[in-house]
């Protein structure tokens, strides 16, 4: 909402190598195709709102992550490619130049500062103070009940609209596996931010027995 400030929208990362030239006429006829709502949660979504880009990591360079999900039974490891923890360098490397290649057309389209919404990100911050050490972070969390239903509640429609496969895996454990892995690695790499750097926000309603929470850790 800030316009100091600028943002990929759901075209970009969808078109990550050609939207420089091709959003003005094709943003037009896609917005017409794309459905009023989104299918998990009703919410009105627009081809300009703002998007995660972690879309665009799949997109530009295959990243497997969104191939897990379309074959879960391939046992594609999703974790691997989440924390980029264990990947060869190479892969790194890649993943790396597809983001930054990205972000230069958003800042030669924009001219300002950009904020990017990707969850996934949460346990990547060595790899992205690697490729950009001037990077501020916000954390925005909330109650991990809620998360885990909606979660859950996505993964159905996503099974139902993507899986190439017809027998469907076990998805509560998969939540959290995933879960636990994505905070290990954002709490074993969270002090690499410098100070001044790092903002963390909650919900108001984050209400949770502090009981549940020393057994969740």
């Amino acid at each position: 909402m800030d316009h100091r400030f600028a943002y990929p929208t759901l075209f970009q990362v969808a078109y990550p190598h050609t939207f420089l030239v091709t959003e003005k006429l094709l943003g037009l006829l896609f917005g017409w195709l794309l459905p009023p709502t989104r299918p998990g949660d009703n919410v009105i979504e627009r081809i300009t709102d703002p998007a995660e880009d972690e879309r665009r990591c799949v997109t530009a360079r295959n990243c497997r992550r969104t191939s897990a999900l379309r074959f879960p039974l391939r046992k594609i490891s999703m974790t691997t490619y989440l924390t980029f923890q264990g990947v060869p360098e190479e892969a790194v490397t890649r993943w790396k130049s597809a983001m930054n290649l990205f972000l230069k057309k958003l800042t030669w389209k924009y001219q300002r500062p950009l904020v990017l919404k990707s969850p996934t990100h949460t346990c990547r911050i060595r790899l992205l103070l690697e490729a950009f050490p001037n990077a501020k972070f916000v954390h925005i969390h909330r109650n991990p009940y809620p998360v885990f239903q909606s979660t859950r509640h996505t993964m159905d429609i996503v099974l139902r609209d993507w899986v190439c496969k017809t027998r469907k895996p076990v998805v509560d454990d998969w939540i959290l596996s995933r879960y636990a892995n994505m905070y290990s690695a954002f709490f074993d790499e969270r002090d690499l931010i410098p100070t001044g750097s790092f903002m963390r926000l909650r919900s108001k309603n984050w209400k949770i027995p502090a009981r549940d929470v020393a057994e969740a850790i």
